[in-house]
């Protein structure tokens, strides 16, 4: 081969190159844009949860304001109404609101948006989730069982691990209920092992079918009713996870149901 048919060869590579690396950036962004896409998704279908939760979050609160309220009246009718009744009644709807108000701090903190990096602590995380999850669970007459996890830290986004966490535990929920499982339980572990911390969230709603246990974190892949999901918790849940570094969501089955497990770096 000659010197020009060689440079021409060169040129002819070189463009090619140029076409393979714009097709690989259009491909990158356009995958970038699509896990964009199912994560407002993901969050929008959370909302929707959250909004149910808000319901059974706020049930006992409003009978007990309603009740203080009625007390209140009342004596002021039959002319009971002294400054002691008054100051209890007063310390029993503070308490209330105060709760309530911590409730919507705790929706509003998960669903803002947000791309920062942050070392926060796995007890803030659990916290959280006993005021989202547990009154919804409970009128499912499903338990939580929640460690202590006092020194454990992980750096990432909070908000999104928090939705991870969320996500799994309505997936559990959801099982137990599909499953008639009369008194659900879901278990929370967490443990510092060689500079890891692994979270495991047990359930007793029987497994996952082994025809599904490998589809179970593919998009849009569900086996509830369309109208009770759309298959993309999961799915997000495990991008969040494995998209940092040394980090990954796996599940199996054990005797009682799926277990989902959670490794990250501590910090």
């Amino acid at each position: 081969m000659n010197i020009e048919a060689l440079k021409k060869e060169i040129e002819t590579l070189k463009e090619k190159n140029r076409l393979l690396e714009e097709s690989l950036a259009r491909e990158q962004k356009n995958s970038l844009e699509k896990d964009h896409l199912l994560n407002q998704k993901s969050r929008s279908a959370s909302m929707g949860e959250m909004i149910e939760n808000i319901a059974h979050q706020w049930r006992q609160p409003l009978n007990i304001l309603a009740l203080v309220i009625q007390d209140i009246y009342i004596a002021g009718q039959l002319g009971t109404l002294d400054a002691d009744k008054l100051e209890e009644n007063y310390s029993k709807a503070n308490n209330v609101l105060q709760y309530m108000s911590q409730t919507i701090d705790d929706f509003r903190n998960f669903l803002k948006e947000s791309d920062g990096i942050e070392v926060f602590a796995l007890n803030d995380i659990f916290q959280s989730i006993e005021h989202i999850m547990v009154p919804s669970l409970k009128a499912h007459n499903i338990s939580i069982a929640l460690p202590q996890a006092e020194g454990l830290h992980i750096e990432g986004n909070r908000n999104e691990f928090l939705q991870v966490i969320l996500n799994i535990i309505k997936n559990a929920q959801d099982a137990i209920i599909l499953n008639n499982i009369k008194k659900g339980a879901i278990t929370i572990a967490a443990t510092h092992r060689d500079s890891k911390i692994i979270i495991s969230i047990q359930d007793n709603a029987g497994g996952i079918a082994t025809e599904n246990i490998d589809k179970i974190f593919d998009p849009y892949f569900t086996t509830k009713h369309k109208s009770q999901g759309t298959g993309i918790g999961l799915y997000m849940s495990k991008q969040i996870i494995e998209k940092n570094k040394d980090s990954k969501l796996s599940v199996a089955n054990t005797k009682e149901g799926a277990n989902f497990t959670i490794e990250v770096p501590a910090k």
